[in-house]
C-alpha cells in the first residue's frame, strides 16, 4: 500500500512538475537536495518546483540506496534516521502538490 501511494506521488508531481525543468534522465545527482530555493516565483509554481525537487531529491537517496553494497535480490537496509528523512522528503512532496493552484 505504501508503494502505491509512493508511486501515486510521484506521478502526480511529475505531471505537475514546473515549465522549464526537463525531465532528468539519472536521478542520482546529489547536488539535487542542494538547490537554492528560487526567489521572485508565483506561488503555484514555487509549490511545483517544491514538488519536483522533493521527489528528485527523494528519488535520488532511493538509487543510491539501491547502488549500494547490496547484489540482486538481495534486501536493501537503511538506517532509521536515513528512512524517516526519505519520509519526510515523501510528506514534502506531498504537501506541495496539494498546495499547487490554491
Amino acid at each position: 500500500m505504501k508503494t502505491k501511494v509512493l508511486l501515486c506521488v510521484l506521478a502526480t508531481a511529475t505531471l505537475f512538475a514546473a515549465p522549464g525543468v526537463g525531465a532528468q534522465t539519472s536521478s542520482a545527482d546529489p547536488q539535487m537536495c542542494l538547490a537554492e530555493e528560487p526567489r521572485q516565483m508565483t506561488n503555484e509554481y514555487y509549490w511545483r518546483w517544491r514538488a519536483y525537487q522533493d521527489l528528485s531529491c527523494l528519488m535520488s537517496k532511493l538509487e543510491q540506496a539501491m547502488n549500494g553494497p547490496a547484489i540482486g535480490e538481495d534486501p536493501v537496509t537503511l538506517p532509521r534516521a536515513e528512512v524517516q528523512e526519505l519520509l519526510k522528503l515523501a510528506w514534502g512532496a506531498r504537501d506541495a502538490t496539494q498546495r499547487i493552484g490554491r
